[in-house]
Formats: structure tokens, sequence, C-alpha cells
């Protein structure tokens, strides 16, 4: 009998977890094609839709390439969205770890390359002072903004086969999940920029300490 009930107790484990494991997010799994997210979804032709999540109105983005689904993104301007987002994380998946969206960073690189110093400097310090001195050379787009949002750290939890970054900015909030393949590859590709970034960047001299002359 005890025997039978333990069997039966690891049936009713494995099921629920074979269960969890059914999806990546929401109902999607990493990888599916378009056409099945959109009757998964309900979606028209647009890659994202509007709904309500923690009390809050929030735009869902799906991201896709010819691969499939690789993320999607909860986003509003309401920032304390991303408190009540971090407290649900921190009950479901424990502390998190911290971490850049390296895809948003290769979509900017462009911008970064015309600042090399600054930029490294805030990626191997965390000191962002020298933004401070970047005068934009687009009438549209303000470098300084776009530099500082894409080096923000973001909150980062890790279960699966999906990363999820909190971003909390001024501008507002943002909770995206990543295939965790698409992520680290993304994640390859920016280091790879960063020690070309790097080789543009001169060494800046040392100022002697005069208080040593005495």
């Amino acid at each position: 009998m005890k025997k039978n009930f333990v069997f039966f107790i690891t049936v009713v484990m494995l099921v629920s977890f074979l269960y969890s494991q059914e999806y990546d997010i929401r109902k999607l799994k990493w990888g599916m094609p378009f056409e099945e997210i959109q009757r998964t979804e309900g979606l028209s032709s647009d890659f994202y839709k509007n709904e309500e999540l923690l009390g809050i109105r929030v735009e869902v983005l799906f991201g896709f390439d010819s691969k499939g689904l690789y993320s999607v993104t909860y986003s509003t301007k309401e920032r304390f969205f991303a408190d009540e987002a971090r407290k649900v994380m921190l009950k479901k998946y424990g502390e998190p770890k911290s971490d850049l969206d390296y895809s948003h960073l290769l979509q900017v690189q462009n911008i970064l390359k015309k600042h090399p110093g600054a930029v490294v400097l805030a990626l191997e310090e965390g000191d962002f002072s020298e933004l401070d001195d970047i005068q934009s050379t687009d009438v549209v787009v303000n470098e300084k903004k776009v530099i500082r949002y894409a080096l923000a750290k973001r909150d980062m939890w890790e279960f699966g086969s999906t990363i999820a970054l909190l971003l909390d900015s001024y501008e507002g909030a943002a909770l995206t999940y990543w295939s965790k393949t698409y992520h680290n590859e993304n994640k390859k590709k920016f280091e790879e920029f960063s020690k070309e970034l790097k080789k543009n960047v001169t060494p800046k001299k040392k100022k002697s300490d005069e208080a040593e002359k005495f």
C-alpha cells in the first residue's frame, strides 16, 4: 500500500513538472512561429496588444525572427509596475542577479561607437560621469539619453530556458522574458563588440600625486 502511495505521488509530481515545462511564457514556447502566436494570443497582423497586468495597463510586445518567438515584453509608462512586478518575481523566483539587455545594446551600437570612452568607462567601472560631456550629433536622437538607457543594469532572473529582465527607468518600466539561447547569443556578440570598442579608447594619463613631491 505504501509503495503504491509513493508511486502515485511520484507520478503526480512528474506530471506537474512536465506541465510546468509545457510553456516558456504565457501559453507560448520559444521558437513558436508568428502564425501560432496569432492564434494563441488572438493577434491580428500586429506584433503587440494591450492588456491589464497587476492592475496596470501594459503593452505586450512579441519579439520574433525567422527562427520564431524569442521574447515577450510587458511595458508601461507607470513606473510602479516595476515595484509590483518585482514583488511577484521575488516570490516566484527568489533574489535577482543583474544583467544588461544585450539585444537593445546591439540595436544602438552605432551610437555607442561614437562615444567609446564614455561607454567603456560606464561598462567597466559603472561610472557614467563622461556621459554629461556628450553632445548629440543627431538633432532628433538624444544620444546621451539612449546610452544611459541602454547601459542601465536590469534585475535578472534565470529559470528553465528563460531569462527575465526587469527595468525601472524614469521613462517607465519594462519586464522582458527572453529565450535564454537568444539572450546568450546576443551577450557573446556584445562582448565581441566591446572588445573592438576598447581599441578605440585612448588611455588617460594618470595625474601625478603632487603631495609626493614634498
